[in-house]
């Protein structure tokens, strides 16, 4: 995974952070997409930490059913 640099980020960027997915009903992460990352790395390495994880799938009635995600995050530079 490589690392982000503060001294990388531009001044004025903003420090929100929102990356999507589709969690199938096996659990599995498939179209994941940045959604807002003005510096570049972190909405990938967001998407790496989110795939790491076991998820559950939705439920309906009952059923897994597919869901779309959507993580946000915020860092505060000081």
């Amino acid at each position: 995974m490589s690392a982000v640099r503060l001294d990388s980020i531009p001044s004025g960027a903003s420090t929100r952070f929102i990356v999507s997915f589709l969690v199938d009903v096996d659990g599995r992460i498939s179209r994941e997409r940045v959604v807002k990352d003005q510096v570049g790395k972190v909405g990938e390495q967001m998407l790496k930490i989110a795939k790491s994880f076991k998820w559950t799938p939705a439920k309906c009635k009952g059923k897994k059913v597919a869901t779309i995600t959507t993580l946000s995050s915020q860092i505060c530079l000081q």
